[in-house]
């Protein structure tokens, strides 16, 4: 059985605390709104943060439901989760992408055709 622990919290980035670090408006679309219980937040990460930081910070957080929603059992990305930074699609490539001083991360699931819509 594939480790449970996700590849967004393997590639974390070490990084010191600094109360100058990003603060990222992560926005919740689609049913990821209900998984968290909120269309949006702000959060501060340290510098030198990168979008997996803020997936595992979220992950965190939110837990096994969160997780569940936007990772497979390997910990990639499911293929119906879309992120967003500053209105610019990132990829899996785009996960070491460092979050600006001051961003926007748009999460956005997409509903499987037999899910609806």
């Amino acid at each position: 059985m594939p480790d449970q622990a996700s590849t967004v919290t393997r590639r974390r980035t070490p990084h010191r605390r600094t109360a100058a670090g990003p603060r990222t408006r992560v926005v919740y679309i689609g049913p990821l709104r209900a998984t968290v219980g909120k269309g949006e937040e702000t959060t501060a990460l340290p510098t030198g943060a990168t979008v997996t930081d803020l997936l595992a910070h979220l992950i965190e957080t939110y837990g096994a439901p969160f997780r569940d929603r936007v990772m497979d059992r390997e910990g990639q990305l499911l293929p119906n989760i879309h992120l967003f930074l500053d209105g610019e699609e990132l990829g899996e490539q785009g996960l070491d992408t460092p979050l600006p001083q001051r961003g926007e991360m748009s999460l956005l699931m997409m509903l499987h055709p037999m899910e609806g819509g």
